[in-house]
């Protein structure tokens, strides 16, 4: 699986990366630059909440040595599109920023509780923020390849190890040019901030139902047989999804298999009755198979979709009258009464004589005469 979608400009990631070079052009390889903008976790005495605040925020841009910076601006060119082509520029901003404060945060207070040694140390980088685009990317993309030149496509994970690699070089670079310390609790706490923010907007969820799609396709090439095999494995972890019960009748349908099309059908009426316009009730309509349904749930879902679906809940109520007369039978009359009486008054008063003539002691009976005396008289 690509992602390659050169039809939406990325903007989000085109903003960032401009932001992290035009801090590198006046930063890097300036040490004073390090302290004045970058985060230092420990108390100091001449900055207050709101200078400490915006150190936390520039320090995500400025870089004090090459190799850092192009590992992280590798990353974030690679794999910037293809999230932001799926979060949306927002999303992605916000993963991002919040990924680096977060990362910023857990540094700030390993550094208080853990490192002590190291609070009076500043921090700075994109690695953060970084990490948590690699924690959404992971949730999000754990199938994809991503563009690299044109016609090469190289997997994600290969880019994140290239990533890690170049982190642990930069890493290597700090200290020994600068004696500063790379922040790991940092990258944690960015990377576990994204992973978060993936769950939160349902990031894992999207790709499974990607990926099942591609593998219906796959399926649906080797025939129905394949394809409804495709559908019982994925109902095996999400039974209650409407698309892939449809799938599953339209294979069983095709390949003549009245009992298994009639299983799913009927699940399908129970999961989402109102799925594709009452797709599953119409077609077991069509079977005169409602009966598969239990007469309390055809009474209960006639009811609920009696103002969205009214043929559909006609059909529900009409199948309790093929049923075996019941104490449900005139549950069904007066629903049919209740239905038709504005829009149908001939069929109202066609199941109010019946209801009158076949189950005049019925307690469902006065009350339906007493309601509607002009359908009755």
């Amino acid at each position: 699986m690509t992602l390659a979608n050169p039809a939406r400009l990325p903007l989000a990631t085109l903003v960032i990366l401009l932001l992290n070079f035009a801090a590198a052009f006046f930063t890097l390889g300036n040490s004073d630059a390090l302290l004045k903008w970058g985060f230092t976790p420990g108390p100091m005495a001449a900055m207050g909440v709101g200078e400490r605040f915006i150190t936390a925020f520039t320090s995500m841009f400025i870089h004090l040595d090459p190799v850092h910076l192009l590992g992280n601006m590798l990353f974030l060119a690679a794999a910037g599109p293809p999230i932001e082509r799926v979060a949306g520029p927002i999303r992605f901003a916000g993963v991002y920023l919040l990924g680096g404060l977060a990362g910023i945060g857990l540094h700030a207070l390993m550094s208080k509780f853990v490192m002590v040694a190291a609070a009076g140390e500043p921090i700075a980088g994109a690695s953060a923020a970084i990490a948590a685009l690699v924690g959404y990317a992971l949730l999000r993309f754990y199938r994809v390849r991503v563009p690299m030149l044109p016609k090469l496509y190289v997997p994600l994970y290969a880019i994140i190890l290239v990533w890690v690699l170049l982190q642990i070089l930069g890493g290597i670079w700090v200290v020994r040019q600068f004696g500063g310390a790379v922040g790991f609790w940092a990258h944690l706490g960015g990377f576990v901030m994204g992973l978060a923010l993936a769950f939160l907007f349902g990031a894992g969820r999207v790709m499974y139902d990607e990926a099942w799609t591609e593998h219906l396709s796959e399926a649906e090439a080797r025939g129905e047989a394949a394809k409804g095999a495709a559908a019982k494995g994925r109902l095996t972890t999400s039974p209650k999804d409407a698309e892939t019960l449809v799938d599953l009748f339209e294979s069983a349908d095709a390949i003549g298999n009245d009992d298994e099309a009639i299983v799913a059908l009927t699940d399908l009426a129970g999961a989402d009755p109102a799925h594709r316009n009452g797709f599953a009730i119409r077609r077991l309509a069509e079977r005169h198979a409602l009966g598969r349904i239990p007469v309390a749930r055809r009474l209960r879902l006639g009811s609920e979709l009696a103002s969205s679906l009214p043929d559909i809940s006609e059909f529900l109520f009409q199948s309790i009258l093929e049923d075996p007369p019941s104490d449900d039978t005139p549950k069904a009359l007066v629903s049919l009464i209740e239905l038709l009486h504005a829009s149908d008054v001939r069929a109202a008063k066609h199941f109010a004589n019946k209801l009158d003539s076949e189950h005049s002691l019925a307690p469902e009976t006065e009350t339906a005469r007493q309601r509607w005396p002009d359908i009755f008289g």
